[in-house]
């Protein structure tokens, strides 16, 4: 297995068919999500994506997230 980090839509667009195929037919799993969802929290976060492939190079699992920077007094 292998995990990458995936930090740009166009690199979440290269691997765009096998997340929709494992997404099924979850609206909320499929990359036209991804794509609204990244535009609405962009200006304050980092895209932060891990991509698990197998020994072969499919992609077995995808976890999107991001992340925030904040300050806290």
């Amino acid at each position: 297995m292998q995990v990458t980090r995936l930090d740009s839509i166009e690199q979440c667009e290269a691997i765009a068919a096998a997340w929709d195929c494992m997404a099924h037919s979850v609206p909320f799993r499929r990359t036209a999500w991804l794509h609204s969802w990244w535009r609405h929290l962009r200006p304050g976060g980092e895209l932060y994506v891990l991509q698990v492939s197998d020994a072969a190079g499919q992609v077995v699992g995808i976890a999107p997230w991001f992340m925030e920077y904040s300050l806290r007094h």
